[in-house]
């Protein structure tokens, strides 16, 4: 088999007053690119883009060696309404309970 990779980086950042999660291929030098947006501000409150680690037991850890899912929250907006999203990615390879 032929196994091919590219260098991505993910970047939560404003554009026309409205707060974007996008990205961009570092292997070519690419300019960021919107992905999903319009997110919530960034506040204390209400954060638009969210990384949650959990270890074995589903406790918040911030050990790397400790980390058996991540969550991941997205909170968009518009001029009528606020939609929310989470969801859990278990890691490969990992030991559960």
């Amino acid at each position: 088999p032929v196994r091919l990779f590219e260098i991505m980086e993910l970047q939560y950042y404003p554009q026309g007053g409205q707060a974007w999660l996008g990205m961009r291929s570092v292997s070519r030098g690419e300019a960021i690119q919107p992905l999903i947006g319009p997110l919530a501000d960034s506040t204390a409150t209400a954060r638009g883009f969210t990384l949650g680690y959990l270890d074995r037991n589903d406790n918040a850890t911030a050990a790397l060696s400790d980390v058996r899912t991540i969550t991941i929250g997205l909170r968009g907006v518009s001029a009528v309404d606020s939609l929310s999203l989470t969801t859990r990615v278990a890691l490969r390879n990992m030991m559960r309970p």
